[in-house]
């Protein structure tokens, strides 16, 4: 008899701690297939221009990510007793456009929001990234305008969530939380 696979999806703004939680809950789970938003990059059609898109409404929907949600679905749909290293009960998704994301937004069954706090997630993206490529382009663009776009995100993915956490919080004890919280069995 096969199991239900429950699709647990991971939202927060950039550099909000979504991929480290969603790598921490996986490992904390055991025999847990992990789904990046990121590996979908190249086959996902975002807005041409962010700005317009965020005054014009901010429809997440406006994202094209048929790739995705192919395989999101077939990660639902599998019978989960199928895999040879054993059943994947769930799949952790690091979902940044959450469940305002109606095509992939639909497969996830539990939806955890991490609250960070703006400071927090540019000082993690200037670390991640911004000091190889003139950080004084990420802070003016901040200060210009992606502020209020993060604020939007906050606002419309937030309120798609089933849980939402502290993001100062260190992976292991959200991942902890995030068990407790839906009763989810670790399987190591």
């Amino acid at each position: 008899m096969a199991k239900k696979i429950i699709i647990i999806g991971i939202g927060a703004v950039s550099g909000g701690g979504k991929s480290r939680l969603v790598t921490e809950l996986a490992r904390t789970l055991g025999n847990v297939r992990a789904v990046y938003f990121d590996e979908f990059d190249d086959t996902t059609e975002h807005p041409g221009d962010m700005r317009k898109w965020l005054a014009d409404g901010g429809d997440y929907n406006a994202w094209k990510a048929p790739a995705l949600v192919e395989h999101l679905r077939v990660l639902k749909d599998c019978d989960a007793s199928e895999p040879k290293d054993g059943p994947n009960q769930y799949i952790v998704f690091d979902a940044p456009l959450g469940r305002a994301h109606a095509a992939s937004g639909q497969y996830i069954d539990l939806m955890v929001f991490l609250d960070t706090p703006l400071d927090i997630a540019m000082a993690r993206r200037l670390l991640r990234e911004g000091f190889k490529n003139r950080p004084e382009s990420h802070l003016r663009g901040y200060l210009e305008w992606t502020r209020d776009l993060f604020l939007w995100h906050i606002d419309q993915v937030s309120a798609t969530a089933d849980l939402i956490l502290d993001g100062t919080l260190p992976p292991h004890a959200l991942a902890k939380l995030i068990i407790n919280e839906f009763s989810l069995k670790q399987q190591t």
